[in-house]
């Protein structure tokens, strides 16, 4: 048997746990492509305001932002599997319930609710994976976790624009969410806690039996760092805090972790989130065919995140960022300046963003897993999700009112200059962990 759990060869097991992981990036796309396909199809069943609108969008990625700071510190604390398992059923529950309300303030609630359950369960999922996988599997694993976003994405496109003709059928729309949370649900019910953080809280029998559940009967507890020779926690598990670690020396990774990512995250939440409303804004199509059009650019958004998945361990992290920043700001500075351009060339400039956005969000969930230690990497991760969403958040409502007042074009550059301060912190920050184990990556040594 190998030395440590990171040269463990990559089971079936592994690889369910990271589909049913994939289940919180899922639903998270589609559940926001299927609410921002709803929204054009209220019209007067919900008079919303703008003002309203940016609520409505507002809300769910703030609903992410507060969940994923405390979903985080509690998955730190009292496990992984507890908000792991229990997510996915609540947002069934949130998702059918929104068929009995249909006045605007019940369902900007309704958005923030499913936004709290999926934001929660963004930790759980990022550590999970990274703590149940092996080396050879790691980066692939959290690559899949973000391809699944997109999957989710084009997927809630695609039940948008078969349901659009549907005569009152947005409730219906909005309730399909439901579907994949309880399939996701019921594949997680298998999966055990973190043999990982069972072993740092000193929980050494547990562990064990998690570890031999995943990888067979021939995996070992003291191939764990965490555990000695003699099969007993080699330390006693650190009190988890993030201002702690701040003081030792990871305050550095974070802000470029936050940076990087709420500059990423700010731009493209609105294109999520108003996608046919933008294309039409463009004259890229009206009704059904902008739904049809958004499931084109999402399509874009894959292919950027293909490549990634076979050479996520040899793809130099820095390099990655840094270049995929520049081509992207470079394509929303030309959708702000020529937002009346033909068809053809507003696609190409979407494309010219979409497929390096596409690689380079990969890194949301490789850079902090690899860059923060076990007993705080829950918390981190989601205090980083939480930071980004915020960014989204802002951007989400104020979008609405900034069209309105100004036009598209002016917003779209607004995005170009987040972008651009996006690539400064990168060049400035971004460390380089290809080819590390976790406990390299992690250690400030």
């Amino acid at each position: 048997m190998a030395k440590t759990i990171d040269d463990y060869p990559v089971t079936s097991f592994v690889k369910r746990i990271t589909l049913y992981s994939s289940g919180t990036a899922f639903l998270d796309g589609f559940n926001m492509i299927v609410a921002s396909v709803a929204l054009t199809l209220m019209g007067d069943d919900v008079s919303f305001s703008p003002t309203e609108i940016g609520l409505y969008a507002s809300m769910y990625v703030l609903g992410v932002f507060l969940a994923s700071f405390v979903g985080g510190k509690i998955g730190d604390n009292v496990g992984r599997t507890k908000i792991y398992k229990a997510a996915p059923l609540l947002v069934a529950a949130f998702s059918l319930a929104l068929l009995a309300f249909h006045t605007p303030w019940i369902l900007i609630a309704g958005r923030f609710a499913i936004g709290i359950c999926i934001g929660a369960d963004y930790p759980m999922a990022g550590a999970i994976v990274s703590e149940f996988s092996p080396i050879a599997w790691r980066g692939k694993g959290l690559v899949i976790l973000m391809f699944a976003w997109y999957v989710g994405a084009l997927a809630g496109s695609l039940v948008g624009f078969a349901m659009y003709a549907m005569a009152g059928g947005w409730p219906w729309l909005l309730a399909t969410t439901a579907v994949p949370a309880i399939l996701f649900f019921l594949g997680r019910l298998a999966v055990p806690e973190s043999s990982r953080w069972l072993a740092e809280k000193g929980r050494i029998a547990e562990a064990e039996a998690s570890l031999e559940k995943v990888f067979g009967n021939a995996a070992n507890i003291v191939d764990l760092s965490s555990v000695n020779e003699e099969g007993v926690a080699a330390d006693s598990a650190p009190k988890t805090s993030l201002m702690q670690a701040f003081r030792q020396g990871y305050f550095k990774r974070f802000f470029f972790v936050a940076g990087f990512w709420i500059c990423q995250c700010a731009p493209v939440t609105v294109v999520f989130m108003f996608g046919p409303t933008i294309l039409q804004q463009f004259g890229m199509g009206e009704g059904s065919m902008s739904v049809l059009g958004t499931a084109l650019i999402y399509v874009f958004f894959m292919l950027g995140v293909l490549p990634a998945i076979k050479y996520i361990e040899r793809m130099p992290r820095r390099a990655t960022v840094i270049t995929t920043y520049v081509v992207m700001s470079v394509a929303l500075l030309g959708l702000g300046l020529v937002s009346n351009a033909s068809v053809v060339l507003i696609l190409a400039f979407f494309a010219l963003y979409a497929i390096p956005y596409g690689l380079q969000s990969v890194l949301d969930n490789i850079y902090p897993p690899e860059l923060f230690p076990t007993e705080i990497r829950s918390t981190a991760i989601g205090t980083l999700t939480s930071v980004s969403k915020l960014g989204g958040a802002v951007a989400s409502f104020v979008f609405p009112i900034g069209l309105a007042a100004v036009g598209l074009g002016p917003c779209v550059i607004v995005g170009a200059v987040i972008s651009i301060i996006g690539l400064v912190i990168s060049v400035v920050l971004a460390p380089e962990t290809k080819g590390m184990t976790l406990e390299e990556s992690s250690s400030l040594q």
